[in-house]
């Protein structure tokens, strides 16, 4: 081998290791995902989530914490992307790791679920940021409005109802607002998208 061969034209390293996971900006970027390695702490938390789908569970909320670069948004991004709808292409790749990386957990999550098999989850999809909570769903709701498959013409109505809750909360949203809103969406979601 040459020693002036530089190292990039030796390793390719791909372009999902050159940042960190913003679960926002990539949630459809097929490349974040791919090649996504499942490890077993990764089968172990998809177990936990796994059971919380049984009938009668009542624990649906979880909490990932650890240092900087350990995994936690990858994660995420990924348990994401295997309950979105099976039409999208990158819930189609994580479903397919899943199954092949850990059939049983694969069998648990989705054979006795047909909803989440064959609709899948809507992501409401939110970053952390130094904003009010209220404010933060409120964005994302209107954020993933142009996803939807009318592209406006029925989720007028929660258009409207966003626009109202920013004019008559400058300052904040009142809770009983945001969760007016969120029922509001999800009864739209159930309707006229299928979820």
């Amino acid at each position: 081998m040459d020693a002036n061969v530089p190292l990039s034209e030796i390793f390719r390293v791909k372009s999902r290791f050159h940042r960190s996971i913003n679960i926002v900006r990539d949630h459809s970027d097929l490349e974040a995902i791919d090649g996504y390695i499942l490890t077993d702490l990764g089968k172990s938390i998809l177990l936990r989530v796994a059971n919380s789908l049984e009938a009668g569970e009542k624990v649906r909320s979880w909490s990932f914490t650890g240092p900087y670069g350990s995994g936690k948004s990858a994660f995420s991004l990924f348990l994401l992307n295997l309950f979105k709808s099976p039409k999208c292409p990158e819930a189609q790749v994580a479903r397919a790791a899943l199954k092949n990386e850990a059939q049983i957990i694969f069998q648990k999550i989705f054979a006795h679920n047909d909803g989440l098999r064959e609709r899948g989850l809507f992501p409401l999809l939110i970053n952390g940021s130094r904003s009010p909570i209220g404010t933060a769903i409120l964005n994302a709701v209107e954020a993933c409005l142009p996803r939807l498959s009318d592209q406006g013409n029925k989720s007028s109505s929660v258009r409207a109802h966003i626009r109202r809750l920013r004019k008559a909360s400058p300052n904040g949203l009142e809770p009983e607002g945001v969760a007016d809103l969120l029922a509001e969406f999800r009864a739209y979601l159930c309707k006229e998208e299928g979820f």
